[in-house]
């Protein structure tokens, strides 16, 4: 590098420093003072903020690792937007709750330019909490019911259904249903929801109430030989009547619907027998 100028192409880090020219002619030769030459270098990322679990109160913390000239500015972001104040290699989201989760980054600056990091996703677990409990319920013996749960919770919580403090095999679902409910069925149901951060129970209570008896209140022979029956059971519970004239087989000869709890049949075939039993069945 003789000429009276020095061009450095592509300067790089190691190109600063001090720099200084000896002239020379034929009486002799000076040298120049020093100049330094200060290379600025855009600011880099080494480390990327990482992706971060936690459970809810819990504190959440993000780090960066960059390169570059001195001083380094940062700007961290959350969702895009600026987080007032968050202006180090670090920040820490405190007593974190369900609206703090989403995408964290930091744009990393100095006076040669600047440089925005990969976004890390805060996830934010939060135990299960029940919104809606099952109710308790009263049925007639023979009805199916039906327990229903409504509960929140991240991670989606699991479900196991309780009867008297027993596991129920299979009953894992927000809903349990109890088919042809008896009155050994009735008692406490319980639902155990749970997830990674822990886990809540809610009950509800069955009571299943008896039918009233079926019995066959009257039969009463009319004067042409038909016979009148009334049979007296549960309302809303359908009957079948069978006759038989030698108790080895029994005929179905109608169904009752019996809607309010009493109802009356005339068996018009009963003339056609010298004699005949009755009986009445759910």
């Amino acid at each position: 590098e003789t000429d009276a100028a020095l061009t450095l192409l592509s300067t790089l880090s190691t190109d600063a420093g001090g720099y200084s020219v000896v002239i020379t002619n034929s009486a002799g030769a000076i040298t120049s003072s020093v100049a330094t030459l200060t290379v600025n270098v855009p600011p880099d990322i080494t480390t990327d903020p990482a992706d971060l679990t936690v459970n809810q109160g819990q504190n959440a913390t993000f780090n960066v690792v960059a390169t570059g000239t001195a001083p380094l500015g940062y700007q961290w972001r959350f969702n895009g937007t600026n987080l007032a104040g968050a202006t180090t290699s670090s920040y820490t989201r405190s007593n974190t709750t369900p609206a703090h989760a989403g995408d964290y980054s930091v744009v990393v600056s100095n006076l040669a330019g600047a440089i925005s990091s990969a976004e890390a996703l805060l996830t934010v677990q939060v135990a299960p909490t029940v919104s809606v409990p099952p109710n308790n319920q009263s049925v007639k013996a023979g009805s199916n019911v039906t327990f229903s749960v409504l509960a929140n919770g991240l991670p989606a919580p699991t479900f196991q259904w309780r009867f008297n403090s027993n596991a129920i095999p299979g009953a894992t679902a927000n809903t349990y249903i109890r088919s042809n409910a008896q009155l050994i069925h009735a008692g406490s149901y319980s639902v155990l929801i749970s997830n990674a951060v822990g886990s809540v129970e809610t009950n509800a209570t069955l009571l299943v109430l008896p039918l009233a008896p079926l019995w066959m209140q009257s039969l009463t022979p009319l004067p042409d030989g038909r016979m009148n029956l009334v049979v007296t059971g549960e309302p809303g519970y359908a009957y079948a009547v069978e006759r038989t004239t030698n108790f080895s087989f029994w005929q179905e000869i109608t169904n009752l619907a019996n809607p309010t709890g009493t109802s009356s049949f005339i068996d018009h075939s009963a003339t056609n027998h010298a004699n005949g039993f009755y009986r009445a069945r759910q």
